[in-house]
């Protein structure tokens, strides 16, 4: 008779989904007010990191409402530039600056959530009539750090992924657009990308395997081993040494989540990683969260947001390179 018993789910899984599903779930039911213009079905912070750790926690009735969100979203228009935008007046730079972020947003986020059929053909659709000539996004731009200011290389970045994972690279129609995309990104790498966004990028190419050299990826992977503090990173020293509340000396949770998943997908610099895994291993909050730090504001909501963003960065890190 087999006796074989199932190795128990490790013990941090069951209290980080819940966390992540309550804030998925939270934002969802009330979006922030964007006052006449109509809400986005996703954010940064939230509700797009939400998805990328959904694919190791599984499906469940939050992450369906959003992937239909989203779905009703990218198809409320025949034409993108038509859509009401999610801030901005009509001709406005925010108007513009709406259609590029939420187009890579979101089809990133059916990307990650392995969407296929209509919805993620119109994603794309979407995404290629808003890349700018250069390559990239016009990006929305409040000041705000890491996600919401000047942030062109890290929707760039998220692009490549989306392409990437969905395994539309050289696919007929958006050859243009990518060979657009790719050439941005390997001039911005050699001309002062932040290297919050050379982490993106990186994992990136390992879903879009020619999108970098070997040795363009091991020098990322070496720069950003370069700038650990003990077993972690702090989100200053990734490129915001100019932030209201930058801490190079502070390590928080989703610095150290994001790199440490990036140089574990990349398989580089295993000695940095497994120090990061060890970090996140022992720094889970009671709620099941993982702590993180704005570069804003001391106030509690922004601090959520990039707990949340430091939670849905962990989930994936421990999940493929965890004990």
């Amino acid at each position: 008779m087999n006796t074989a018993v199932e190795p128990a789910a490790p013990s941090w899984r069951g209290a980080a989904a819940r966390y992540l599903d309550t804030s998925a779930k939270r934002w969802l039911d009330a979006p922030p007010d964007t006052g006449a213009n109509v809400a986005c079905a996703v954010c940064c912070h939230t509700t797009h990191v939400y998805a990328l750790a959904r694919i190791q926690l599984g499906a469940n009735p939050v992450s369906g409402r959003l992937q239909r969100a989203v779905a009703e979203r990218v198809a409320i228009s025949d034409r993108w530039r038509d859509a009401t935008p999610m801030y901005g007046s009509p001709g406005s730079d925010k108007e513009s600056e709406s259609d590029g972020s939420e187009a890579v947003l979101n089809a990133s986020l059916l990307a990650f959530l392995g969407a296929d059929g209509p919805a993620m053909t119109r994603a794309f659709a979407n995404l290629w009539e808003v890349q700018r000539a250069d390559g990239t996004w016009d990006w929305l731009d409040f000041g705000l750090q890491p996600f919401e200011a000047d942030n062109h290389d890290w929707g760039a970045a998220m692009a490549a992924l989306a392409v990437g994972m969905s395994g539309t690279v050289d696919s007929p129609g958006d050859g243009h657009g990518q060979d657009k995309l790719a050439d941005y990104l390997r001039k911005r790498l050699s001309a002062g990308m932040r290297l919050h966004a050379q982490a993106v990028l990186l994992w990136a190419a390992t879903t879009w395997t020619d999108l970098l050299s070997e040795q363009q990826r091991r020098d990322i992977g070496t720069r950003l081993a370069a700038v650990r503090q003990g077993d972690g990173w702090s989100l200053t020293k990734l490129g915001f040494d100019d932030a209201p509340l930058a801490a190079p000396d502070s390590v928080d949770g989703y610095a150290t989540a994001l790199v440490t998943y990036a140089l574990c997908t990349a398989k580089l610099q295993s000695d940095s990683y497994e120090r990061g895994l060890r970090w996140l291993e022992n720094n889970q909050s009671d709620n099941g969260s993982w702590p993180g730090k704005s570069l804003n504001s001391d106030n509690p909501r922004a601090k959520r947001f990039m707990s949340d963003s430091a939670s849905a960065y962990a989930v994936l890190a421990l999940a493929r390179c965890g004990t």
